[in-house]
């Protein structure tokens, strides 16, 4: 007589049991219902899925994505997290007064769904203090983060604050931690984000990303969604 498998259910006939059609053709259906995640590259995904493929799965052995089939396309089924970070450990300052680039990071971004626009690049800056050294309009400067190609601003900050050896501790700068997105297009590829300082012009000074080898100043690059 005939057992089941453990995890489908499949009919699993013993020695000298009889051929029936009927088990074979009951295994095929439940196998059909069961497909599993489909291997293959990005250049070799199935190119004659249909309706009857909708919720399927891909992975791609090259890249590492799964992309599930929605019954007419593939739509990216998760993002990859942390694609990379940067960090300094000592003190990065600027008198110039257009952005000047503190920590850079290059970051390769998955391609993810065309018509996709999500903001999709989460981007975390830290510091434990960012100061100018003009005793003017309390040590105002600028930090931003920018990507490359192209230079583009996607957010400036304003701070403020004096370096902790000035006089009144009420003078002094306070630390960075800064969140923002980014939507550098749903075809993805090399980018380089960039958290940069300067300082302005009606302010002058030097201005600081301060950073110690326990106090690190930070850029993190993470994919958040697809």
């Amino acid at each position: 007589m005939s057992s089941l498998t453990t995890r489908l259910g499949i009919k699993r006939p013993q020695i000298g049991d009889s051929f029936l059609t009927q088990d074979t053709f009951d295994n095929y259906t439940l196998l059909d219902t069961y497909p599993g995640s489909f291997p293959c590259t990005s250049g070799t995904r199935p190119g004659t899925w249909g309706a009857g493929q909708n919720g399927m799965f891909i992975s791609e052995t090259d890249t590492g994505l799964l992309w599930r089939w929605d019954g007419t396309k593939f739509t990216r089924y998760n993002p990859k997290g942390v694609l990379n970070y940067g960090e300094i450990a000592v003190d990065f300052a600027t008198a110039a007064t257009t952005a000047q680039t503190a920590i850079s990071v290059v970051a390769v971004v998955p391609a993810t769904t065309v018509g996709s626009t999500t903001k999709r690049i989460e981007l975390t800056a830290s510091a434990y203090l960012v100061d100018n050294g003009t005793s003017t309009t309390l040590g105002a400067c600028e930090v931003s983060i920018r990507r490359d190609p192209g230079d583009v601003l996607i957010k400036t900050f304003s701070c403020r604050g004096r370096p902790n050896t000035a006089a009144s501790p009420l003078d002094w700068g306070s630390g960075l931690n800064i969140v923002v997105s980014d939507d550098p297009g749903v075809a993805g590829g090399s980018f380089t984000y960039k958290l940069s300082l300067n300082s302005i012009v009606a302010v002058g000074g030097t201005s600081t990303i301060r950073a110690t080898a326990t106090n690190k100043a930070s850029l993190t690059v993470k994919e958040v969604g697809v």
